[in-house]
């Protein structure tokens, strides 16, 4: 039988397995910060691609609220403020997965730290223009160094007045400060008056892309800054204050003595946000800076985070918002809670008594910068300059001289400013010096006034600096930690008059009306007692008026009361609380009015202004003077 076999065949398969993507790598851990930009891009990416082929990028899990994965792999943005809750924590370990298109993929671990906000961050206001501003925030030290950048186009620094000008060096950085001796160290900014513009002198950016139609510096980009100093005041708060600097300050209202306020060079500190250890991350009050120095607002007076409602920035029970809304006034750079758009806006005297005007805020223009973390700079240390034979370590924070001259546009102005570091609001937010908010008339200096207030020891009273009273703060001078000062010793001489001004710092611009008990403020032991205080019934003010209020303290803002109205305070007051009003005369004269309750008033007080009866032989169109009048409401049953 024959058999048939098949021939053997051999065939070969080639079988190629795909390989993975090459590398993937992130710098790791790494830390976000809630608020500030961030980005954590790939430090490698696949290399081995096949012809043609393409990558894209996933995570899992989820990235915080702000951050996004690009198609580059790096994952970038700002957390937002709901992240973190304001404590360090790990959110975790990131997988970022790379595929090809051909399938392969390949996978990276990124682990991310979420850290807090920063505190000054958290606080920066919102710096809203007047529509009419022309100037911006410097950053200090491009501004020093614009001679470089534009030679012959930059600042000088003198020694004395009357330097010949051509003489003077040319600022070339910081450095050049350190270089100056004389008896009046002082900037002269550059001026052209080809750049004028508006009305306003041509002391501008010399960066072409700076100047505009409207404006003499850039809105945006690293040339406008604003600056914050992190201060323990007197009363142990802690201040967070934000100055900004600007090439020059234009006022053009002369003032009661004829001079005029204009000037080369302006270091403003805007606005200054008081906290405490027991909840840093909430503010207790804001002081606002306009020309004669502080003036305090509680929460509830003020608005934040860009809304103009009233009650944006809660209650000092309720904390809402962190960012104070800033009216910025235009060529003077003042600072108000309110916007205005009146022609003459008005803003209160450093004695707390009178009124005088301002240029316009109406807050049309906001800062281009507000919402850039880099915009907001900490101001440099302190201290350099101790020494006269070694200014090697000065920085131009506490430079001892001036930042522009006293003379501009051919007039006498206000001498330019001192650096900020050397400015008693600087030293000591809580503290003023001799000449804020008293009575008095001095020439030039504290060392030659006339008193015609209350004080029994002048001479003692006005040579010390008056710590104002924040409600529940303490003294460390003169009480223990955690206790609260019980006394009225916040300046030697008249303890009336010194709790008076004490008073009077929280009577700024927009503010109506004032009820002011300094021992209720003095006694409060446990500020959680004073977060829960309740505004008293206040009867009889205008519409559109907001009040706040913590123990011993009621502010109201809103438009002046009528001097024919009466405004009631339902409320118990002590002896030697103070009422303070801002009254509207019959002839549309504007005034602030001061009362002090002599007695004890259980039911509150029924308060209205007077007209003083008018001296023998004054011409009948001259503004009569007004007192107020406070009377004990009687007693009502009570249901």
């Amino acid at each position: 039988m024959a058999s048939h076999y098949a021939a053997a065949r051999t065939q070969n398969v080639a079988v190629t397995l795909a390989s993975p993507l090459g590398p993937l790598t992130y710098a790791s851990p790494t830390a976000a910060r809630v608020g500030t930009a961030f980005a954590a891009p790939p430090t490698s990416t696949p290399t081995d691609l096949g012809p043609g082929e393409t990558l894209s990028y996933s995570v899992t899990p989820a990235l915080p609220h702000g951050l996004v994965l690009d198609a580059t792999g790096t994952i970038s943005g700002t957390l937002s403020s709901d992240v973190g809750n304001g404590v360090d924590s790990t959110v975790g370990a990131y997988a970022v997965t790379a595929t090809g298109s051909s399938g392969r993929t390949v996978t990276a671990t990124l682990t991310i730290a979420i850290k807090p906000q920063s505190i000054a961050q958290q606080f920066r206001p919102v710096l809203l223009f007047d529509s009419g501003e022309t100037w911006r925030p410097l950053n200090v030290d491009l501004f020093l160094a614009e001679g470089l950048r534009f030679p012959g186009q930059g600042s000088k620094v003198c020694g004395n007045m009357g330097d010949v000008l051509a003489l003077c060096p040319d600022v070339l950085g910081a450095a050049t400060l350190q270089q100056v001796q004389g008896g009046y160290p002082h900037l002269v900014p550059f001026y052209n008056p080809a750049w004028a513009i508006q009305g306003a002198p041509g002391y501008a950016s010399p960066d072409p892309a700076c100047r505009t139609t409207v404006w003499l510096d850039c809105d945006t980009g690293p040339s406008s800054a604003y600056y914050y100093a992190v201060k323990q005041g007197s009363d142990n708060e802690t201040y967070y204050e934000y100055w900004g600097f600007w090439r020059y300050n234009q006022w053009d209202r002369p003032v009661s003595n004829g001079i005029q306020d204009d000037h080369e060079g302006d270091w403003d500190s805007h606005v200054a946000v008081a906290t405490h250890g027991t909840n840093p991350r909430t503010f207790d009050f804001v002081a606002f800076a306009a020309h004669d120095g502080y003036w305090r607002y509680l929460r509830g007076a003020t608005t934040c985070d860009w809304s103009s409602n009233p009650g944006s920035c809660g209650t000092e029970a309720a904390p809402a918002g962190d960012r104070v809304n800033v009216y910025v006034a235009q060529g003077t750079h003042a600072a108000y809670p309110q916007p205005c758009s009146s022609d003459p806006c008005l803003q209160t005297d450093g004695t707390g008594d009178s009124l005088k005007p301002d240029n316009a805020y109406d807050g049309a223009w906001p800062w281009g910068n507000n919402d850039v973390a880099s915009a907001l700079l900490e101001m440099p240390a302190t201290g350099g300059w101790t020494n006269p034979s070694d200014t090697s370590q000065g920085t131009w924070t506490d430079w001892p001289g001036h930042w522009g001259t006293t003379l501009s546009d051919g007039e006498v102005g206000a001498p330019s400013p001192a650096s900020p570091g050397n400015q008693a609001n600087y030293k000591d937010p809580a503290s003023w010096n001799c000449t804020e908010r008293f009575v008095v008339d001095f020439s030039e200096n504290c060392n030659s006034f006339t008193v015609t207030g209350k004080l029994s020891d002048a001479t003692t009273a006005l040579s010390a600096r008056v710590p104002l009273l924040a409600p529940g703060a303490t003294r460390a001078s003169t009480a223990p930690a955690g206790t609260r000062a019980s006394t009225m010793s916040v300046l030697s001489g008249d303890r009336t008059h010194s709790a008076e001004a004490a008073c009077k710092a929280w009577a700024g611009p927009g503010v109506s009306m004032v009820v002011c008990d300094p021992r209720a403020m003095l006694k409060s032991q446990h500020r959680a007692s004073y977060m829960r205080s309740r505004a008293p019934g206040v009867l009889g003010l205008a519409a559109g008026s907001t009040s706040a209020a913590v123990p011993g303290l009621t502010q109201v803002v809103g438009p002046p009361i009528s001097s024919t109205r009466t405004v009631s305070v339902v409320k118990a007051l002590s002896p030697g609380t103070f009422v303070v009003l801002r009254v509207r005369g019959p002839r549309g004269r504007v005034t602030m009015l001061v009362a002090r309750v002599r007695a004890g008033a259980r039911h509150g007080v029924r308060i209205r202004a007077v007209a003083k009866t008018p001296r023998a032989g004054v011409a009948s169109e001259q503004v009569y003077g007004m007192y107020l009048s406070v009377k004990s409401l009687a007693g009502r049953r009570r249901r």
